[in-house]
């Protein structure tokens, strides 16, 4: 259950604050998240995404919850175990992250179509075979989902 309006206001501007300072815009051709520019991309301003990912505290809850699920499924945890550099620059791997969200969200359409064809072409390398030998891929289907 989100909270009050009145109660959440007043921690909106440092969570927003704070959140921006952890995981910088990148300033060179990086989305503008608070006005962007060209076309609406994939989701569009009325979009229920656009939305969800406005509010910080919402998407940070969601975005550790989505990671936390990931590292649920054997599979999807050996391929980050074992081709991730998590372990060496866990902040680092936050913003990239972070920074794929948010361009596939606010970006114009090819700037966001740029951003999920770099993460296709890494998935394409991520395989291997899980501690019980069952192999996997980063770009099988069934793990994306």
């Amino acid at each position: 259950m989100p909270l009050p309006n009145f109660l959440a206001r007043p921690l909106h501007a440092p969570l927003r604050h704070w959140v921006l300072s952890a995981f910088p815009r990148d300033p060179a051709g990086g989305p503008d998240y608070d006005h962007p520019h060209g076309d609406p991309g994939w989701f569009g301003p009325d979009s229920a995404t656009w939305r969800v990912h406005a509010d910080f505290p919402g998407m940070l809850a969601g975005g550790l919850a989505a990671l936390t699920l990931q590292t649920l499924h054997p599979l999807a945890l050996a391929g980050v175990w074992d081709h991730s550099n998590f372990r060496n620059d866990l902040l680092g791997r936050l913003r990239r992250t972070t920074a794929f969200v948010g361009g596939t969200t606010y970006a114009p359409r090819a700037q966001a179509d740029a951003l999920i064809e770099r993460v296709r072409q890494i998935h394409t390398r991520v395989r291997g075979h899980a501690e019980d030998g069952r192999p996997y891929a980063a770009n099988d289907p069934h793990l994306l989902t």
